[in-house]
């Protein structure tokens, strides 16, 4: 959507339906800018529709004044951005070079947000935090992955992607820096913070 332009009226002058129509569109449009500058919910005003040849006007707003979406009846949506983060994912490397797939249910969005939601889908995947266990220790000696990564994220809706790497050849050292590429558990998982970002409707 972009900005209408509208030709210059007086206070007291009479309004055009179609014109009052794009001032609304245009006050959508600058409610959802600003939502999503500042991550908040973006209330959207419908479009009054005519009734009768007196011309009159009817529709409902669809909210009670409450910005957070409760309140809506069913016909009207409120969305809102939120971030989800997914701690020490583990990711295998022995899938080294090939796509691995990571679904978002909405039930983990529901529980950032607090509110059941009608959907969403991801707007943005990367990861931080990468960890590997050195061979022959456990879990609990993790040491940072300087010489493995990932690459290509790909986002389709509720699902991301994205393919586990060696950071090169020279850098990258079985159990010393990274995860072994053959092996038994848990030397040959790499462990991220997965970082999204949702648009959440509500």
């Amino acid at each position: 959507m972009t900005l209408n332009y509208l030709k210059p009226f007086e206070p007291g002058d009479p309004i055009d339906i179609n014109v009052l129509n794009k001032l609304i569109q245009n006050v959508n449009f600058l409610a959802s800018q600003i939502a999503q500058i500042y991550k908040l919910p973006a209330i959207q005003a419908p479009v009054t529709l005519t009734s009768g040849a007196t011309g009159s006007t009817s529709g409902n707003n669809g909210f009670s004044g409450n910005t957070d979406g409760s309140g809506n009846n069913e016909n009207f949506n409120a969305t809102d951005v939120v971030r989800i983060d997914i701690l020490a994912n583990k990711v295998s490397f022995r899938n080294v070079g090939q796509t691995i797939y990571r679904t978002i249910t909405k039930e983990q969005v529901e529980s950032v947000t607090g509110k059941t939601i009608k959907g969403f889908k991801i707007l943005t995947a990367g990861y931080s935090n990468a960890m590997f266990v050195p061979k022959g220790k456990t879990e609990s000696n993790k040491k940072t992955a300087n010489g493995a990564k990932l690459r290509t994220f790909s986002i389709v809706g509720s699902q991301f992607s994205f393919v586990p790497a060696k950071d090169g050849t020279e850098t990258y050292k079985a159990g010393e820096n990274a995860p072994q590429t053959t092996g038994s558990s848990p030397w040959y998982w790499l462990y991220v913070d997965f970082s999204l970002s949702v648009e959440v409707t509500y």
